[in-house]
Order: C-alpha cells, then sequence, then structure tokens
C-alpha cells in the first residue's frame, strides 16, 4: 500500500477511536529513544551520552507537538504500517482504562 494511503487510513483510524492529542506521545519517545540506542551504546562518554539522550528527547518533542500526522509519519518510518495501527490502537485501550 503507498505510503500516502498508509497515513490517510492511520489517521482515519485515529478519528475512528476518539484518540486525546497526547495519545501517541510515549510511542513516539519510545521510537526516538530506540532510534538512538546505537550511538548511546557506541559512546563510552558520559556526557556525549547525555547529548545523544537530550537530542532524542528533544526530535521526539518537536515530533509529537506536530500533532498526529507528524506522530504517524515518524512511527509509519520507523516501525512500519502494522505497528502504527498496533500502537494507535494500544493507545485508545489506555485511555479506556
Amino acid at each position: 500500500m503507498p505510503a500516502e494511503d498508509q497515513m490517510t487510513r492511520l489517521l482515519s483510524l485515529v478519528a475512528s477511536l476518539g484518540l486525546e492529542e497526547d495519545a501517541l506521545d510515549g510511542a513516539v519517545y519510545d521510537c526516538a529513544q530506540e532510534e538512538s540506542l546505537g550511538s548511546l551504546n557506541a559512546e563510552e562518554d558520559p556526557e556525549e551520552q547525555e547529548t545523544i539522550i537530550g537530542e532524542s528527547e528533544s526530535r521526539a518533542s518537536e515530533i509529537n507537538n506536530g500533532g498526529f500526522e507528524s506522530q504517524i509519519e515518524y512511527l509509519l518510518e520507523n516501525s512500519g504500517y502494522e505497528e502504527t495501527e498496533r500502537l494507535l490502537r494500544a493507545a485508545a485501550e489506555a485511555e479506556m482504562d
């Protein structure tokens, strides 16, 4: 399925699930952290490690501030369609609890 169709379907799913605007924030932070693990593990200097962590958190914050479209685009690029859909459904379940 083309990326544009994936985005459209996932944004429709967000609307149908009625997700709160911060529903994917944690998933984006987790993904950004996972994305930076290689650099973090390769770095021995604790100060440089802190810099890498800070950059990862800043990137996640910027993505989250962009709203659902930005979040879904990022998650699609890093996790794929099926995982992003699973994350959306899990966020909806978490909001119900």
